[in-house]
């Protein structure tokens, strides 16, 4: 048996020890007996109180696939999106270059990957319901005040419009407008998630050791820095979304966000 395995067996015998309680049933002498050989077994093997808090949790990577976002720059789900997926499933949420990863318990990790994977989608076709109604809007507004006809050319042009309304005028790219929307979108979805009943959270001390060190968890500012337009449009459709759709999972090797969907 490998070291890590030792130290997981050892961890869940420590767990096991400190179990035997007079509130499980055992008697005085014999939950004082598993106390004390619980905290000989942590003294002796250099065990904290955080290491057998880790026990009950696990690490868990969710990769983004998301062609239209910059490899550097952390999905809009990880950022705006995770202070209420901790919220609501106590566990703890990272979002990295490519991943997001979660820390929690069976229960939580499963609720996490859920919500994470319906906000991703929900606001990705919020961006393209966006754009077409946008479109759609000045299309009519071009047939109640023009006497041309429609033509693929005045579409094309339309689009273009269109799509420069949901981005500052200030240069911005349609990939820096798409972002500034999800970013929008997924914050009012956490601040919804907020107003929520809360849940036991992971403890931070013990998620920053399963992480591998205390990452840098991003302020509120973020938005100031995003397009504040599409961010803005963004946060309106998140406000109407319902919480309730469904999950799709990609079976045992777990699920990833992006692709079709």
């Amino acid at each position: 048996m490998s070291t890590p395995d030792r130290t997981a067996a050892l961890l869940r015998k420590i767990k096991a020890l400190r179990a035997k309680t007079t509130a499980a049933g055992a008697t005085e002498a014999e939950a004082m007996a598993a106390a004390e050989h619980a905290a000989h077994l942590m003294a002796e093997h250099n065990l904290t109180e955080t290491d057998v808090a880790r026990i009950q949790y696990r690490r868990h990577v969710i990769p983004i696939k998301d062609m239209k976002i910059d490899a550097k720059k952390a999905h809009p789900v990880g950022i705006a999106g995770a202070f209420g997926v901790e919220h609501i499933t106590g566990c703890k949420c990272y979002g990295a270059h490519g991943r997001i990863e979660v820390v929690g318990d069976e229960v939580g990790i499963e609720i996490a990957c859920y919500l994470i994977d319906l906000m991703h989608r929900a606001s990705l076709r919020a961006w393209e319901r966006e754009r077409k109604a946008r479109v759609a809007l000045l299309v009519r507004s071009w047939v109640r005040t023009s006497s041309e006809p429609i033509t693929p050319g005045i579409i094309a042009t339309l689009k273009d419009v269109g799509n420069k309304n949901l981005r500052e005028q200030n240069g911005a790219t349609d990939r820096a407008a798409r972002y500034g929307f999800l970013l929008g979108f997924c914050y009012r979805i956490s601040q919804r998630l907020q107003q929520m009943p809360p849940a036991r959270a992971v403890p931070s001390d013990v998620a920053e050791v399963m992480i591998g060190g205390k990452p840098e968890k991003p302020d509120m500012s973020f938005l100031e820095g995003s397009d504040r337009y599409a961010a803005g449009a963004g946060a309106r459709a998140g406000e109407n979304v319902p919480l309730a759709m469904g999950v799709r999972s990609n079976g045992p090797g777990g699920r990833m966000i992006g692709g079709k969907g």
